[in-house]
């Protein structure tokens, strides 16, 4: 039976494990904090249940919702609002994309706007078709490092659309301004978006703790280092106040990609100069729990650089899933724009809080005095920023792999940040280790 050791157990290094431990591998995985998940974290108080992570998922999270399913979480997944949140001087107004000839009617865009919309819709509507958000990399070579998210929606869609529509939707999916990200991204946000939004009943953390729950894990473990050697792979392990030295068959690396460089010399080696070229996103999110209902039914409210230049959005996580609240009552959750944190890394959380506080009863003035509690989430390295011509370094990165070799990167570097990215590319490492295998078996 070939012996695995998995470093990080995020959403990434669980679906590495389970994908291997199908296939009849010994798995270690080894973790730094004392829970799984990574990033995929909830925390729960006086009733609400609150995501500090990732937030938003879709029927088109297709590897997410598998291992829902293995995992018999089937009956947790519910549907989340089909109304969109828009911001137009201050005001802020429903959208039932579930009620299209209703939609076309809302005082969001002007006719005109609404024209240009419909009509760049329809040109696009085969890129859109052939656009899956979890596979850019098969577009890389519409991926112009000229050009942006930006001007491709103002070209496509006009100004007024793509300021308060196109664009924020680009913002809330990249976590920055549409004019810092590749124009694969206005596509991809159509695509996306276009599949009904779901969620988890009983949070985020649900899926990254029923997947740990069979595996052998050891927790509060730092891995310091992995090298290749002649029968496998070595690790240095940090745990329980010492060290361990581990021999394996192979390994999966399923952190951050800087982890990834520090922990295995020879990912440094092959991918590092072409990881150092992928900049880090970074956000921050405030969240606000409220003693009343909100009048809006939308779930999430993606904000234009025009309104907000700081927020790029927010999610009324009572409209994402019936217990995020208990009954009327809100929880609202604002993200920090990437470009915008350097000025918020000196504020103290009731600071950030207070901000997010102004904002949220300025458009919501029925919340005004009900306010409970707060909580802000800092993670100063949340993925990866989808830079013009991201995907052409993606798709070097990718043929740079030495598939034979016994050490593979996880995570979610091949793709910009999302739990389905993190499966697909924990899974993408199992599968060339299984790949290798295979090879290596039936070699005379």
């Amino acid at each position: 039976m070939p012996r695995v050791i998995i470093v990080g157990a995020g959403l990434s290094g669980l679906s590495a494990a389970h994908r291997l431990r199908d296939k009849g591998w010994d798995v270690y995985l080894f973790e730094s904090a004392r829970i799984p998940g990574g990033r995929a974290r909830t925390e729960r108080r006086d009733g609400f249940v609150i995501d500090t992570g990732p937030d938003a998922l879709t029927t088109a999270y297709t590897e997410y919702l598998a291992l829902c399913d293995k995992m018999k979480l089937t009956d947790a997944i519910v549907s989340s609002s089909p109304t969109v949140g828009v911001v137009r001087s201050g005001r802020l107004i429903d959208i039932d994309t579930a009620k299209l000839h209703k939609a076309a009617l809302t005082p969001a865009l002007s006719f005109a706007a609404k024209l240009k919309l419909a009509r760049g819709a329809w040109s696009i509507r085969k890129e859109v078709a052939r656009t899956d958000a979890f596979s850019l990399v098969d577009r890389a070579d519409d991926d112009d490092p000229a050009d942006n998210a930006h001007d491709y929606a103002v070209r496509h869609f006009g100004q007024e659309a793509a300021d308060y529509l196109i664009n924020p939707l680009v913002r809330l999916l990249t976590g920055t301004h549409a004019h810092l990200v590749t124009t694969l991204m206005a596509p991809s946000v159509l695509s996306s978006w276009a599949s009904p939004m779901i969620n988890v009943a009983g949070g985020l953390d649900t899926l990254p703790h029923a997947l740990a729950e069979s595996l052998n894990i050891s927790f509060s473990a730092t891995c310091e280092r992995i090298e290749r050697t002649a029968q496998g792979v070595s690790a240095r392990i940090l745990i329980d106040g010492g060290v361990r030295e581990i021999e394996a068959d192979a390994a999966v690396v399923a952190t951050q990609s800087d982890a990834a460089m520090r922990i295995s010399p020879e990912i440094d080696g092959t991918l590092g100069p072409l990881i150092r070229r992928v900049e880090p996103l970074s956000l921050y999110t405030v969240t606000m729990a409220f003693d009343r209902p909100t009048k809006s039914k939308a779930y999430a409210v993606p904000l234009s650089t025009t309104e907000r230049k700081d927020e790029l959005g927010f999610f009324l996580q009572h409209n994402k899933a019936p217990d995020r609240a208990p009954p009327g009552k809100s929880l609202i959750t604002f993200y920090i724009d990437h470009s915008e944190i350097p000025r918020y890394i000196d504020l103290s959380d009731d600071e950030i809080i207070q901000r997010g506080l102004a904002l949220t009863t300025g458009l919501m003035p029925e919340l005004q005095s009900s306010f409970l509690f707060g909580s802000v989430s800092r993670w100063n390295r949340a993925g990866s920023l989808a830079t013009p011509g991201y995907y052409r370094n993606i798709r070097d990165m990718i043929a740079a792999i030495d598939v034979d070799s016994p050490i593979q990167l996880g995570g979610d570097v091949f793709g910009a940040g999302s739990m389905e990215a993190a499966i697909r590319g924990g899974q993408g490492a199992a599968d060339r280790l299984l790949t290798r295998q295979s090879r290596h078996n039936s070699l005379p």
